[in-house]
């Protein structure tokens, strides 16, 4: 898709891309912290001991994280405050409920392919997301 104005563009490549579904995607690790600015994308993580931070809630903001690689080991991604973070994580025998500061994939329950999203409306973030194992992700206050 070309841009009728001519140099008013320069990112015309982006409209082609993102306008077909496509996404940004990076890989992210414990210690990090995701800025608004990433808004849409979607994580890779690999678990490991340590905690993944989320940005302050703003409308619209909107991030899925999916497992990579497994391990022994908890990785907490921070909403940010109290009850914070609100929602559902189906899992292999229920529903885990979520009303917590964040979201844990737990040591030894969450394997490659797990997923959640959050989306924010300003207020809070809404969890929702699919497991393998019971417990995998569930709620937690960190």
């Amino acid at each position: 898709m070309a841009n009728p104005l001519y140099g008013q563009n320069k990112a015309d490549d982006h409209i082609d891309i993102y306008g077909k579904g496509k996404c940004e995607t990076a890989t992210i690790a414990v210690g990090q912290t995701i800025t608004a600015e990433q808004s849409g994308s979607t994580f890779w993580y690999t678990q490991a001991a340590g905690t993944i931070t989320l940005p302050a809630v703003a409308a619209g903001l909107k991030y899925r994280f999916i497992c990579h690689t497994a391990a022994s080991a908890n990785t907490f991604f921070d909403g940010g405050g109290a009850n914070k973070c609100v929602g559902a994580i189906t899992d292999e025998n229920s529903v885990e409920a979520v009303n917590n500061n964040g979201v844990k994939a737990a040591s030894g329950a969450t394997v490659a392919g797990d997923w959640f999203e959050i989306v924010s409306d300003g207020t809070k973030w809404y969890v929702s997301g699919a497991c393998s194992a019971d417990g995998g992700l569930l709620g937690a206050n960190s």
